[in-house]
């Protein structure tokens, strides 16, 4: 059905929204193209005007900026001009995406992107919210996309007012491809054939006047409560509705063919608009007016005129099976009115419902190439969903599995004449992708099988860390010295040791508001450290190894700043330092030995509050006797992030978010058999210095089927 599912071409692939904090050297560069290149990115969109602070590197940046064009089109990226439509000044991020894809419907475009909203200085993203983010930009119309989070260097000022990097500082970074690959599956399916809308929202004007303060609101209002009602649509200006067509009680603009026509609540509207409403009325299409219709010509020439067209499509007696009002004066009141309309305006294509009502959480979009249908959907919800959904298509109906690009036949569906009903559990942000076309698939899916012979796991795992821990350093003393006629900025602090890891780096953030680059003394316990020597996390994190002058007790780190002429006032605070290495903390911070042996629980409270990075839980299993046919299934009950499930040595799979649960099956053997779960968090430990949720929080479960 979709011959290049499995692998789809670089064009359908993400291209990242790439900035530089300062200018990079270019071996920088073309270590970071290869590194897109390696986890299935496309392209890029660049940005470097951060990096330039004068004319003189203003010149380096366009030449760093050619050498790395030139690198790319060399390892097959693709560098983009972002070239988004303008919507205007509208902060409803859901409106605003909506009508940035309904332009490009409209249009007739074949790529519409979207760039992934990232929230500010937020470590705790994973690959589970990322993907939340592809889906719904593709489920408001999106089908190339471009995550905004994608950063030279984190270090530095820069760092608290930007998105957080998705390069190597990440923890999922080793595992990105998961992401890009799923991204590019799903941009291939909806990149074919055409969207299939029901319902055209009218803006009024054309697309380049700016929007009025209600309108926006009342726009922003229908995206929400047509979304939660599972309706697809797009958003028409005035313009667009002047050149369609009507006919079969549809309203046929460029691709898209809408059976309902809503009107937000206006003032005034053009004649033609005024026409192309009672034509396409007339001809048995769907209208939808809400508190307050037009009344007035929008060039003020012909009042009376648009007032006698729209009285008469509005007339309750002459067309109450065609036209409906929805008599609010509020937004909040029109969730539940607008529900009620549209069950007597149109026959809906999909139908999700969660016990005995809508399930307000799960969103879609519908394609179609003629001889394929599309359904694409997506849970907005961090809870599991379990759903009975209704679709109106009757051909072959196939799963479009997005993880490994397989196309199998449909489970857990019958079909009722023209309408094929779906009974599925989505788990928390999970998605969905069905296609129908001619011929039933040949593969079919194994049963779901939620429970079955229990399998005993204990919750005493044995443990170990593939990162090192990490402890922050916040509280320093400063000092202003003089000496030999020259300013030095004294920097001090301590930190308490029970235990002293064979490996201890000093951790610090090169910036430029700490004026280290003036010249920097470092003194552990009154000893010269030496000199600056590599960088761990980001390439502007510099370390220093300072085991050798650790002792038990306490630690007494000193820096000096000497400062040559003036540089502006003294920062009191150096940059961001951290302890890291192979130890654990006590509850009183003091750095210990690590833990070879964990309970199920968060292990942030197990000794490792500030770790960021893949944690292995590790115990023998004893297997049953299983029959030819039986499964041996295994669940991580954890806090999100990423779980790799390795059994006797082999790696089983990788779940890059929910749900949690691998067929080990093929790995093991009756008796004893060794499990490991490798669990890894986000950056946020670390970086924000706090001790965010972590690791097998519900320890793990298995089941023979």
């Amino acid at each position: 059905m979709f011959e290049h599912l499995k692998t789809p071409a670089a064009q359908y692939r993400p291209a990242v929204f790439w900035i530089w904090s300062e200018i990079p050297d270019i071996s920088e560069i073309a270590r970071q193209l290869e590194e897109m290149r390696d986890k299935g990115i496309g392209g890029f969109f660049i940005d470097g005007k951060l990096a330039a602070r004068d004319a003189e590197s203003e010149t380096e940046l366009v030449d760093r900026i050619q050498e790395t064009c030139r690198i790319a089109k060399e390892l097959g990226l693709q560098v983009y001009e972002y070239d988004q439509p303008r919507t205007g000044m509208i902060n409803e991020p859901i409106l605003r995406d909506k009508l940035s894809s309904s332009a490009a419907h409209l249009d007739g475009q074949q790529r519409i992107l979207a760039r992934l909203p990232i929230n500010r200085a937020d470590w705790t993203l994973s690959l589970a919210d990322l993907k939340k983010s592809i889906d719904l930009q593709a489920c408001l119309g999106a089908n190339f996309f471009c995550p905004d989070a994608f950063y030279y260097s984190v270090a530095g000022q820069l760092r608290p007012h930007l998105p957080p990097s998705q390069f190597y500082q990440a923890t999922y970074w080793p595992h990105y491809k998961r992401l890009t690959d799923y991204a590019a599956r799903l941009s291939y399916v909806l990149s074919q054939g055409r969207h299939r809308a029901q319902i055209a929202l009218l803006r009024p004007g054309s697309r380049s006047e700016p929007l009025e303060m209600e309108t926006v609101k009342w726009l922003a209002a229908y995206c929400d409560a047509l979304i939660a009602e599972q309706a697809d649509f797009d958003i028409i200006d005035e313009d667009s509705l002047s050149q369609a067509m009507c006919a079969d009680e549809r309203l046929q603009i460029a691709d898209e063919a809408y059976e309902l026509l809503i009107l937000p609540p206006l003032d005034a509207i053009s004649c033609k608009t005024a026409e192309k409403i009672s034509a396409f009325t007339d001809e048995g299409g769907r209208a939808l007016g809400t508190m307050r219709l037009p009344s007035r010509d929008s060039a003020g020439q012909h009042n009376a005129y648009v007032r006698e067209i729209i009285d008469s499509v509005f007339d309750p007696e002459a067309n109450a099976a065609t036209v409906h009002f929805l008599d609010i004066e509020r937004t909040d009141d029109l969730p539940d009115t607008l529900a009620q309309a549209l069950k007597v305006s149109i026959k809906r294509n999909v139908s999700i419902r969660s016990g005995s009502g809508q399930s307000r959480d799960i969103v879609f979009t519908h394609r179609s190439t003629g001889e394929i249908d599309v359904f694409f959907f997506s849970n907005q919800s961090p809870q599991p969903r379990e759903v009975k959904i209704s679709v109106r298509c009757d051909r072959a109906p196939h799963l479009l599995d997005l993880e490994t690009g397989a196309s199998i036949a449909l489970p857990n569906c019958t079909q009722q004449g023209s309408r094929t009903v779906l009974l599925h559990r989505f788990e928390g942000y999970g998605s969905l992708m069905m296609a129908f076309g001619k011929y039933p698939a040949l593969a079919v899916s194994p049963p779901v099988v939620e429970e079955g012979q229990e399998i005993t796991i204990d919750d005493d795992w044995e443990f170990s860390l593939e990162q090192p821990n990490s402890i922050s350093l916040d509280d320093w003393a400063f000092n202003t010295l003089i000496q030999d006629d020259r300013e030095i900025f004294e920097y001090v602090t301590s930190f308490e040791a029970d235990y002293i890891p064979r490996s201890l780096q000093l951790v610090l953030e090169r910036t430029s508001g700490f004026g280290a680059e003036s010249g920097l003394e470092v003194y552990v316990n009154d000893e010269p450290a030496p000199a600056w020597d590599s960088w761990v996390t980001d390439v502007n994190f510099k370390t220093i190894e300072i085991s050798a002058l650790t002792r038990k007790g306490t630690n007494r780190i000193r820096m000096l700043v000497r400062r040559a002429g003036w540089t502006g006032d003294p920062v009191p605070t150096p940059a961001r330092a951290r302890l890291m290495g192979g130890f654990s903390l006590t509850e009183s911070l003091r750095l210990a030995s690590p833990v070879a042996s964990i309970r199920s629980g968060s292990w942030t409270e197990q000794g490792y509050p500030y770790y960021s990075g893949t944690a292995t839980y590790k115990q023998t299993v004893q297997i049953p006797t299983f029959a030819q046919g039986q499964r041996v299934i295994i669940c991580a009950h954890c806090a999100g992030g990423i779980v790799e499930f390795v059994v006797n040595g082999a790696v089983a799979c990788l779940r890059p978010w929910a749900s949690y649960e691998a067929d080990i099956t093929a790995l093991v053997k009756p008796g004893a058999n060794q499990i490991e779960l490798r669990v890894t968090n986000s950056l946020a430990n670390m970086l924000m210095n706090r001790p965010v949720t972590s690791g097998l929080i519900g320890g793990a479960s298995a089941f023979l089927a």
